[in-house]
């Protein structure tokens, strides 16, 4: 499959003239993480805010579906901007849960944010012992959800 997808994504990116050093592929929980450095093309494809990443990923999503008659998770990166962005969002998320923790605040919110990283953050709370007294929710809508920390209730 690996090969498959170096392939694929190859010549995707030729059709669309973006050039690239190096395509990485590794399978991780059931999704194929795709990393590809580009210094000539790396910004042009990662675009405002990730939205042409976002939408490169949506249409390998799509030419794999037609290819295998499934869906194949795949999580495209370009030089680690996705991962350092999930980086910055979840040290974020650290600090502000810490205010709440310290008793600075009772309530701190995160910036608007991508769903991918509204669901890092989720799991962050759910799995880092930490944080366990700390309660997530996704709140606004559309462009504007963002992530509301606060204490769980006592009941």
């Amino acid at each position: 499959m690996e090969n498959t997808l170096h392939k694929i994504m190859s010549e995707l990116l030729a059709k669309l003239e973006i050039s690239f050093e190096k395509i990485d592929i590794e399978k991780s929980d059931q999704v194929y993480h795709i990393n590809i450095e580009s210094a000539a093309d790396g910004a042009r494809m990662i675009g405002r805010f990730g939205e042409t990443l976002d939408a490169l990923q949506h249409i390998l999503s799509f030419v794999l579906y037609k290819k295998f008659e499934e869906r194949v998770p795949v999580f495209i990166d370009v030089s680690g901007y996705k991962k350092r962005i999930l980086d910055n969002t979840l040290e974020l998320a650290k600090r502000k849960a810490q205010k709440i923790i310290d008793k600075q605040s009772q309530e701190e919110f995160l910036p608007p944010m991508h769903p991918f990283y509204r669901k890092q953050v989720h799991l962050l709370f759910q799995t880092d012992e930490n944080l366990k007294d700390l309660h997530t929710e996704s709140v606004g809508e559309r462009n504007e959800r963002h992530i509301k920390i606060s204490m769980i209730p006592v009941e």
